[in-house]
């Protein structure tokens, strides 16, 4: 492919419309949709275009991959994983490097208030807020595509709806 083609290709990707791709490739304007036509017919474009796809789809799928893990964290932490009980039963956060590293990415927040007493003794009082576990595990699930906000049909043909014989306030279909 000459540097021309090249840059049609890359430029393509970006927003699929090959008239402005063409354009911004160096093409003439007035000749733009007709070259881009013919630049998408070449098979050495064709095969240029599907390379970059399907490396753009493999970086997706990696991207999902590291969201399920990163979910997966979430939905797995222990608050044991960042606070240490005593024999009884105070609470201590414990210090940053022993948090297991795995887990340290699901904190969404600590606190740490200092107390003041009259006498000048100072209490600290710590807390540990992890990231939402419920809204991971939805999250997760459409993932994997456990819950199904929509329903979609990908393809060519006819699509068939089937309706009842009869709906819910018991009319019958087809309606005259």
């Amino acid at each position: 492919m000459n540097p021309k083609e090249q840059a049609f290709v890359r430029e393509y990707v970006k927003d699929f419309n090959g008239k402005k791709a063409a354009i911004r490739a160096g093409y003439s304007a007035k000749t733009a949709e007709s070259k881009a036509s013919q630049l998408l017919r070449k098979v050495n474009v064709q095969n240029a275009l599907q390379s970059i796809l399907q490396r753009a789809e493999e970086k997706a799928e990696l991207k999902l991959e590291d969201l399920q893990r990163h979910l997966q964290k979430i939905i797995e932490a222990k608050v044991t994983d960042f606070v240490h009980f005593n024999e009884s039963g105070v609470s201590f956060v414990k210090n940053s490097d022993e948090f297991p590293r795995e887990v340290a990415g699901v904190l969404q927040s600590v606190t740490v208030i200092e107390n003041h007493t009259q006498d000048g003794s100072m209490t600290l009082r710590s807390s540990v807020k992890l990231h939402d576990k419920l809204k991971a595990i939805e999250l997760y699930g459409k993932t994997i595509g456990a819950f199904l906000d929509r329903v979609e049909h990908t393809g060519s043909g006819p699509v068939i709806i089937m309706l009842p014989d009869e709906d819910q306030e018991g009319k019958v279909w087809p309606k005259p």
